[in-house]
């Protein structure tokens, strides 16, 4: 469904605009009439009448002789598959109805989504013009928008599949671009499945799942909240027809959320001849500051080293010609918890596989020689600095795991490690060069040696690389 404002305007105007409907409006909300599921339907949906109506500005009063307008809910138990019938009517002074709609529902809480649905439709045709579709249209199209991995489980894996399908697409449709990352987005959108007999806690409120339950919402980026919505459904054709419509609610929301922005805009525009339009300087500044690079979830690098190692025991010597390479990866706390203190916001933690060799000589006159293949495993901490709009520096800190393929040598178990990395942007990732000194935690042993002549060393290692590093989904 691409979204067009040319079909939004003749849906507007297949409506019949008897009377004028505007933000502060006088309505009336007489008690629903009529037999639903349960004796509470009744008072529970007049009250979402007037909580919808109160949303979009209307002034819900209680004497009908000064209202400007009149809601008129029924209920009705239809007798088949077990589903009720809500049925309302917007009329105005002169009881000419402007609006009808019918909800099918089997649980009360289904008429909250489908209710809120339909005022929306209706009411942002009414109260807006043209003037206001375009620049709301205008703060949506292009915006960079950013959905998480999806949790939870619905019906099936092939179902929940085609729900997040649908959602993708139609988000695109209205215009905005999906980024793999949450802060190149300018809004964010989180999304779970609820299954039946399950109770997931969603903002501050706690949702029993009593159907197959969808929740999503969009938010920006100060996490307020602009729309948010839980789809209940039984079988995946019926959660994609309430997705379908949720979704077109959503502009229609957004209208009233962007309604004061628009209208601060309109009064710059009188005081300043030539104003920068907003849209335009948003997606230069992104331009300009594009970070993607460097801000990841997780990175993974390859790096080849010159690793010279010194020995010193009874004598000193050296191994300069040893070569190695290491596998990373690296995760940054900062993109998944939002709320991490301002410190942490550039650092990491990272690991991986290093291999290594130690080529060790006892003493000068003896052509023996021992040699050994060490797979080192590292758990480091590291802090980012990023200057200019290039560069990534590390500064890096941990241990490593000494891990012998072969029992001529005995390395202690654990080194401990400083290094830095200069970065550069290269592509869509970071070309490096590395700087790294370690140490072991104890002394080596020659294993080949009797027991009795065991003889002990210290290892001290320099390791020189270049390497390369960028975030891969998978």
């Amino acid at each position: 469904m691409k979204p067009s404002f040319l079909l939004v305007l003749l849906f507007a105007f297949t409506i019949p605009l008897y009377a004028q409907i505007s933000a502060g409006s006088a309505v009336f909300v007489p008690e629903v009439t009529g037999t639903g599921y349960s004796p509470e339907d009744n008072s529970f949906i007049t009250l979402l009448l007037k909580k919808e109506l109160g949303a979009w500005g209307l002034r819900v009063i209680n004497d009908p002789s000064y209202a400007d307008f009149f809601i008129y809910g029924t209920l009705v138990d239809t007798l088949e598959d077990s589903r009720y019938l809500f049925y309302y009517i917007f009329t105005d002074q002169s009881d000419r109805v402007i609006y009808e709609y019918s909800i099918y529902y089997l649980k009360p809480d289904e008429v909250s989504d489908l209710l809120s649905i339909s005022i929306s439709s209706f009411l942002s045709m009414q109260i807006s013009n043209e003037e206001t579709y375009t620049a709301v249209y205008a703060q949506i199209k292009g915006a960079r928008l950013y959905i998480p991995e999806i949790t939870g489980k619905g019906i099936s894996m092939e179902d929940d599949a085609v729900l997040v399908d649908l959602l993708v697409k139609e988000m695109e449709a209205w215009g905005f671009i999906l980024t793999d990352y949450q802060e190149e987005a300018d809004y964010f959108m989180p999304c779970r499945f609820i299954a039946p007999g399950s109770i997931a806690e969603i903002g501050m409120a706690s949702v029993y799942g009593d159907n197959y339950t969808f929740y999503y919402s969009l938010q920006d980026k100060d996490d307020i909240i602009l729309y948010e919505r839980l789809i209940h459904y039984t079988e995946r054709e019926e959660g994609e027809n309430y997705l379908r419509n949720s979704l077109s609610a959503l502009f229609s929301t957004l209208i009233f959320v962007f309604w004061d922005m628009i209208a601060e805009d309109e009064a710059e525009e009188e005081v300043e001849p030539e104003p920068v339009p907003v849209i335009i300087y948003v997606k230069e500044e992104a331009k300009e500051a594009d970070d993607s690079f460097r801000n990841q979830n997780r990175q993974f690098g390859l790096t080849g080293f010159w690793a010279p190692r010194v020995y010193t025991g009874i004598n000193s010597e050296a191994h300069l010609f040893n070569f190695g390479f290491a596998l990373s990866v690296q995760f940054y706390p900062a993109n998944y918890i939002s709320d991490i203190k301002s410190f942490f916001k550039n650092t990491a933690f990272g690991t991986g596989l290093e291999f290594f060799s130690d080529w060790v000589i006892v003493v000068p006159e003896d052509p023996k020689s021992y040699r050994n293949s060490i797979l080192q495993i590292p758990l480091v901490f590291t802090y980012v600095f990023k200057p200019g709009k290039i560069y990534n520096h590390e500064a890096t800190a941990g241990i490593q795991f000494n891990i012998p393929f072969y029992t001529e040598t005995l390395p202690p178990l654990l080194s401990w490690r400083l290094g830095f990395q200069y970065g550069v942007k290269a592509g869509l990732g970071i070309f490096y060069i590395e700087g790294r000194f370690s140490m072991d935690l104890g002394q080596s042993g020659l294993n080949a040696l009797p027991p009795d002549d065991l003889l002990r060393y210290n290892r001290y290692m320099v390791y020189a690389g270049i390497g390369y590093k960028r975030n891969f989904n998978f």
